[in-house]
């Protein structure tokens, strides 16, 4: 019986296999720290195969208020507007929050036109003249699991102090 032997060529593929991505990943997997040495991609493949070895402890979620004159802020349930969510849990607006931050211009435009559009789908009460955005941090909590999946709980539901106001946004164009 003859016996095959690998030809170099596998012998260096298994070589580049164990050397450049299974000890990576094994060091990564023992949390030991990333080896600077390595070049980025590997570092960056290392990475990714480590990432859900813990739960997240909370995430946050974004809301919307709104008020007309000096009344009382009112919810507004934005996911009429942002009902995909390409991102997991969080919507677009989610994710523009996030990256913009609580000071950047474009959260102004956001802000007019979620009052646009809140003012159209409810004529009698018309645009609000003020948005406001909060940023919640929801505990994650395997009870709050439902059947399809996290759901962002009212902002009702939250302690105090865990919501932070973000942002407050006059609307040009109204009283």
């Amino acid at each position: 019986m003859t016996m095959l032997r690998p030809t170099m060529r596998d012998r260096v593929c298994v070589a580049v296999f164990v050397l450049g991505w299974l000890v990576p990943v094994a060091w990564r997997g023992l949390e030991l720290p990333v080896v600077r040495a390595l070049p980025r991609p590997v570092r960056e493949l290392a990475s990714i195969s480590g990432l859900f070895t813990r739960a997240i402890p909370a995430w946050q979620a974004f809301y919307v208020q709104g008020r007309h004159g000096d009344g009382p802020w009112f919810d507004i349930d934005e996911s009429e507007w942002f009902r995909l969510a390409p991102f997991g849990r969080r919507t677009r607006m989610h994710r523009y929050l996030d990256e913009w931050g609580a000071t950047q211009p474009p959260q102004a435009e956001l802000a007019a036109w979620i009052a646009a559009r809140w003012g159209e789908a409810h004529p009698d009460r018309g645009a609000p003249h003020e948005i406001r955005f909060l940023r919640g941090l929801v505990a994650s909590q395997r009870d709050r699991l439902g059947s399809d999946g996290w759901r962002k709980p009212l902002l009702r539901e939250l302690p105090p102090n865990h919501v932070e106001l973000w942002s407050t946004h006059a609307i040009a164009g109204t009283p």
